[in-house]
């Protein structure tokens, strides 16, 4: 039976979760390490949200998608969030030639894709 790592991305559906497992392999002509993901539909009676990490197990097939279940949860979603996810945060870029002060106010998302950080808003201040 195959047991993989992965990290919740949706959990709408009742006793199903969605979950991401990310796997790596080296190319075999460029020697280079590549990411895959792959989404698995998983049975889920033990009640895991979105962000949590969870291990799941291999079974026979539960619907025509799931053939997983979720064997116990490894990291809650509370301990993403305090590493850093979630978070705002605010970087001021300053532009030397034209003297301009740009603020970027970013927000770090929940862990839903692979593009983590979202630009919400920019504003130009000129500084005298």
């Amino acid at each position: 039976m195959k047991v993989f790592e992965g990290i919740v991305t949706s959990a709408k559906l009742n006793k199903t979760v969605t979950v991401k497992v990310a796997r790596y392999f080296l190319h075999p002509l460029y020697k280079k390490r590549i990411k895959l993901t792959k989404k698995f539909l998983c049975q889920d009676e033990i009640g895991v949200k979105e962000g949590e990490t969870v291990s799941i197990q291999e079974c026979r097939p539960l619907s025509a998608h799931k053939h997983f279940i979720v064997l116990k949860m490894i990291k809650g979603a509370t301990e993403a969030t305090k590493s850093g996810v979630g978070m705002r945060e605010e970087v001021k870029k300053v532009n030397k030639t034209s003297k301009e002060v740009k603020t970027v106010v970013t927000e770090k998302k929940p862990i839903k894709t692979d593009k983590h950080v979202k630009v919400e808003k920019v504003k130009v201040v000129k500084k005298k």
